[in-house]
């Protein structure tokens, strides 16, 4: 028997949001037939005496996201990164519901399904991305530790912004980059 792979998303970062999502996943993981992901359980990525890198967690956690049936959250305005895996769950079940609809409305060739894949691919085109960071306390090559930040992003969200454009731009190397992206 398949298991239903369910992916518990909501804030860990404070103790009370740890014992809640312990507890969600303890009362989860005794339904016959469910397999619990809790990102708080993967000491990989959450031990931070590891010093786990941005890219590692949007990595492990995307993955746990993409391979699960099911997704609860618990959403909170205070929870950047899991409300950034809404937005990203919202984006592939929209396309999942389109692909879905051309395969349902083609004629069954391949040809057919094909065309209607680039077609949405024409209508909803990669969005090419770039991204600023423009709080005062995002000073580059200062050395801070433990408690005494003076900035930091959400590591999730700073991992998705890494995979989907790369570094951080000012806004004025981003005009730039687009001008000459036009004028080629």
């Amino acid at each position: 028997m398949t298991k239903t792979r369910v992916y518990l998303a909501g804030d860990m970062l404070k103790r009370g949001s740890q014992l809640l999502r312990e507890q969600e996943r303890n009362r989860l993981a005794q339904i016959p037939g469910i397999s619990v992901h809790n990102p708080a359980d993967d000491e990989e990525i959450n031990d931070k005496s590891r010093s786990p890198r941005a890219e590692d967690i949007f990595r492990k956690d995307t993955e746990a996201i993409l391979e699960s049936d099911v997704v609860i959250f618990d959403a909170d305005d205070d929870s950047v990164g899991t409300t950034t895996e809404i937005g990203q769950v919202w984006g592939v079940n929209y396309m999942h519901r389109r692909l879905t609809a051309a395969l349902i409305n083609s004629d069954g060739t391949d040809a057919d399904f094909g065309k209607r894949v680039r077609e949405l691919l024409q209508e909803i085109p990669f969005k090419e991305t770039y991204w600023q960071c423009t709080d005062i306390r995002n000073v580059p090559n200062v050395d801070e530790r433990g408690l005494r930040r003076s900035y930091s992003l959400n590591q999730y969200l700073y991992g998705c912004l890494l995979d989907l454009a790369g570094d951080s731009s000012t806004f004025d190397e981003i005009v730039v980059e687009l001008s000459d992206e036009v004028s080629e």
